[in-house]
C-alpha cells in the first residue's frame, strides 16, 4: 500500500471514531509526526459528548434494566452481528457496540403457544448497537455472559 493509501486508512479511522484528536511524537532526526497506533487509542478511548449524552438517558428512560457502566467498541454493523444475535448484515454503517453491565429484565412479544419463559429475557448484559450518526439502536439483546468486544478493536469504558 502506497503513502497515500495508508494515510486515507488514518483519516478514515479518524472520522469513524468520531475525534480529531492526534498525539504528535518526533522522530529521531527531530521533525514532528502523527502516530497512528497511539491517535487510534486515544480516541477509541473517548465516546464524543453526543454519544455518552445518548447511552446516559438512555440507561434512565428507556433501557429494560439499569446499567452500573458500559464497555464498547466503534465498529461496523457487519462486524457487530455476531455480538447481538449471530446474523451477519451486509452493512458497513459505522455502529458503537455496547455492552452495558447491570440487570436487564426484556418482556417481548412471541406467539400465544409459547412459555413464559420463551417470552423474557433475564440478564446481566444488554448488548447493542447505536448508529455513530444518527444516534438510533439497530440491533439489540439480552444475554448473561459479557461480550468479547476487544476483538474488533480498542475498548473504551464509561461509568454510568
Amino acid at each position: 500500500m502506497n503513502a497515500a493509501g495508508i494515510a486515507a486508512l488514518f483519516i478514515a479511522a479518524a472520522w469513524l471514531a468520531g475525534c480529531g484528536s492526534a498525539v504528535n511524537t518526533t522522530d529521531q532526526a527531530g521533525s514532528s509526526k502523527q502516530s497512528a497506533s497511539t491517535t487510534n487509542a486515544v480516541s477509541a478511548q473517548r465516546l464524543p459528548p453526543q454519544v455518552l449524552r445518548w447511552l446516559r438517558n438512555y440507561n434512565a428512560h428507556e433501557s429494560p434494566g439499569r446499567a452500573t457502566s458500559a464497555s464498547w467498541v466503534l465498529t461496523t454493523h457487519d462486524k457487530s452481528g455476531p455480538f447481538v444475535g449471530g446474523a451477519v448484515f451486509p452493512d458497513r454503517t459505522p455502529v458503537y457496540l455496547f455492552d452495558l453491565e447491570g440487570n436487564f429484565v426484556w418482556d417481548h412479544s412471541c406467539p400465544p403457544s409459547s412459555p413464559p419463559a420463551a417470552c423474557r429475557s433475564v440478564g446481566r448484559h444488554e448488548v447493542l448497537t447505536l448508529d455513530a450518526h444518527l444516534l438510533q439502536i439497530k440491533d439489540f439483546g439480552i444475554t448473561n455472559r459479557p461480550a468479547n468486544l476487544a476483538t474488533l478493536g480498542i475498548v473504551g469504558h464509561v461509568a454510568l
